[in-house]
């Protein structure tokens, strides 16, 4: 099985997968959730434990926009400003990143 990765809402680790039986006549079916215990988002239910897995750690955030994320709000900055902030400055932290981006522009 794959490691589930933290919360992409709270940053918590106390993230877990959970199993439940559907009892419910004819269907009688194992389903699984992922649940972060931190905050209690879930992903839906799935028929297998990896495929609730594969959904939850797909669904992270990078650490690194948490990261920034958290000091603007240590700076008293929203959300909404924060996302107007991360429009502005996508272009130029792409270039930054890769580099071929900013070259195939300038063929």
């Amino acid at each position: 099985m794959d490691e589930l990765k933290a919360c992409q809402k709270c940053g918590s680790d106390e993230v877990r997968t959970r199993h439940d039986i559907d009892n419910t006549p004819r269907l009688e079916t194992d389903t699984w959730v992922v649940k972060c215990y931190g905050c209690g988002i879930t992903t839906r239910w799935f028929d297998t434990e990896q495929q609730a897995i594969n959904n939850w750690n797909t669904r992270a955030v990078d650490p690194r926009l948490k990261e920034a994320l958290k000091r603007m709000r240590t700076l008293g900055v929203r959300s909404s400003e924060f996302i107007y902030i991360l429009k502005e400055c996508i272009p130029e932290l792409m270039k930054a990143e890769f580099p071929e981006l900013k070259e195939a522009e300038e063929d």
